[in-house]
């Protein structure tokens, strides 16, 4: 094999190393869509939205606050945060969106839905993020590394605010 064959093989098996770390990247930390369903609840009181992405984690989640809004008479529309561009605030009692931070941004439809809201007094949000404290700027927002043995503490936290919500309705 020539020098120039050998020089060559460098960043073709650069390139082949980028791409393999790539596919493993997208394979393990890329989020699923989610197929939107609704969950309804006899003689329901409340509209929950649910906004999310699908991942163990997420999914977790997701499952522990249908159970739970259930038992508060609420009526569940999940739809996958992509379809956030669809949604009028105003038409729901909470709005839980669950999204996650990457390359130092939140979920671009997650951020964009924010953003247009003049105000975010029945919107919940988790973020979720590698160290578990990112979120976006000026919103309170329960935060998470995506931990499986915090599910239920995230949960709980997530389920206490929109209670809080609930009971605003009632008043």
């Amino acid at each position: 094999m020539s020098r120039w064959q050998k020089l060559n093989l460098i960043p073709v098996s650069i390139g082949i190393i980028v791409l393999v770390l790539l596919a493993w990247y997208k394979t393990n930390f890329s989020m699923e869509n989610v197929e939107a369903f609704t969950v309804s609840v006899p003689e329901a009181e409340h509209d929950l939205l649910i906004a999310t992405q699908g991942s163990v984690y997420k999914n977790l989640v997701l499952d522990g606050v249908i159970e739970a809004a259930k038992q508060r008479k609420c009526k569940i529309s999940v739809i996958d945060v992509s379809d956030l561009s669809n949604v009028i605030a105003d038409n729901w009692t909470a709005i839980l969106i669950l999204h996650t931070w990457k390359y130092s941004n939140p979920q671009l439809d997650a951020k964009l839905f924010i953003e247009s809201q003049a105000n975010l007094n029945n919107i919940v949000i988790l973020t979720t993020s590698g160290e578990g404290t990112h979120k976006m700027q000026g919103v309170d927002a329960v935060t998470s590394a995506s931990s499986l043995d915090r599910v239920s503490e995230d949960i709980t936290e997530i389920m206490r605010r929109i209670d809080l919500l609930l009971a605003s309705t009632n008043d």
